[in-house]
């Protein structure tokens, strides 16, 4: 178990690269170096700490080899998408298109390997919700001060994003700590307010793929929530409530941008309807979008197989919104393919795991990748997705159910044998 003090030390660490404060703090001028290097400084400890427990553990399966065994198929796949996209680099058509190399996916696999070595140090799935409310709370409160103040913090300027800078990563990056952080057992006041309070940061970002996916996992929640736990002694109707709610704000955010601008906006800016039945952006349908996909399609002709080489999309007018199109454009079907055994790898493991937790993170990851064409180069998903995959591996969580069992069992022998004595 670890100290207090290190716990203290490693939700400091996550609230400064998952808000992500240091992209923000490094483009104003704040940071005395780059946040890679405070980034390697900062989990530096962590891998140590990791590597000490590994050795003393006689580094065999175990406390916390176990971690690298359960989760080596997933580090698989994401080397194979690395490797893939540095071989990638050197491709004709991106020479000739003077993009420069980038090994910004190897610095993402380092990401991914330094949140899975938290756990080799000691943290446990029962720390993950209040590891991660500080970087919730970052987020949300510099997500208000461009909600009063639009452009505070934001790129986009009337739609809200807080250190994030860009609305549509905010959005996204909140839900996922939201996705982190639940209970999924079931129906508790805490979850009540972590969603709502999720669904009115989502709402101030107007991000259209935010508000789906917190829309899904609000409907996940629900449904392992009334079926994992029991409606005896619960209010049924708070998890019905809290539906309804989500509904209501995804409703009303796919008018607005923000609440206080919500009619004169409507009016000037965007006419749009949830049905698309007065105009062409909606909520489920974007114009823009379909723009990018097609510019990115319209690259791939002579190209099916291997793409046009890593990078190739940032030639192009419009990105394409979509990590599936940028694989396949920019690394071919090695790519792509490489994308879903990465995303199948993360469903399996976390079915085999039975890990709710797990499952919505890996839910809304894969969610996210029909929105965005970076996703892999962010740091804050790739952090909760190797915060949450260890966690959820670590052979403590094992011991712990394994104890509740055998505490379950024994309650109920002794009062099976009580019942025995009364009856005799």
């Amino acid at each position: 178990m670890l100290p207090r003090l290190a716990l203290l030390y490693v939700s400091a660490l996550l609230t400064f690269f998952v808000s992500p404060l240091d992209n923000y703090l490094g483009s104003i001028g704040l940071l005395p170096v780059r946040p890679t290097i405070l980034f390697v400084a900062g989990f530096l400890p962590v891998a140590v700490v990791a590597g000490v427990r590994w050795m003393r553990s006689g580094m065999r399966v175990g406390d916390p080899s176990d971690l690298v065994s359960s989760n080596s198929h997933l580090m698989i796949a994401f080397s194979f998408v690395v490797a893939v996209a540095l071989l990638w680099n050197i491709h004709p058509d991106v020479v000739a298109a003077g993009v420069e190399p980038s090994a910004v996916r190897l610095y993402g696999l380092i990401n991914l390997g330094a949140a899975l070595a938290l756990a080799g140090a000691g943290v446990r799935a029962r720390h993950v919700p209040n590891l991660l409310l500080p970087a919730m709370l970052v987020m949300l409160g510099t997500m208000y001060a461009d909600f009063l103040a639009p452009g505070t913090f934001s790129v986009d300027g009337y739609r809200a994003a807080g250190v994030a800078q860009n609305s549509n990563v905010a959005g996204f990056v909140v839900v996922l700590i939201t996705a982190a952080s639940l209970t999924y057992e079931r129906v508790r006041l805490r979850d009540l307010i972590l969603l709502a309070v999720c669904g009115t940061g989502v709402v101030w970002t107007s991000s259209r793929a935010a508000i789906l996916v917190f829309g899904v996992v609000v409907v996940f929640w629900c449904q392992r929530s009334f079926s994992l736990g029991t409606l005896r002694g619960r209010a049924p109707w708070l998890g019905i409530g809290t539906v309804v709610v989500a509904v209501v704000l995804a409703v009303f955010a796919s008018y607005s941008v923000r609440v206080g601008e919500a009619y004169d906006w409507f009016a000037a800016r965007r006419v749009s309807t949830i049905f698309a039945v007065d105009g062409p952006e909606t909520l489920i349908w974007s114009v823009d979008r379909m723009r990018c996909a097609r510019y990115s399609l319209d690259a791939l002709p002579g190209h099916w197989i291997l793409g046009r080489g890593t990078g190739f999309t940032r030639t192009l007018v419009m990105g394409p919104h979509n990590l599936f199109l940028e694989q396949w454009v920019s690394n071919g079907l090695p790519g792509l393919l490489g994308l879903c055994w990465l995303l199948g790898v993360g469903f399996v493991a976390a079915r085999r795991r039975r890990s709710s937790v797990a499952l919505a993170t890996i839910l809304v990851i894969a969610l996210q990748c029909l929105f965005s064409h970076n996703l892999l180069d962010e740091r804050p998903p790739l952090l909760i997705l190797g915060l949450v995959m260890g966690v959820t591996a670590s052979p403590a969580t094992g011991r712990q159910r394994s104890v509740a069992r055998d505490a379950a069992v024994a309650r109920g022998a002794r009062t099976a044998g009580r019942i025995a004595e009364q009856s005799a």
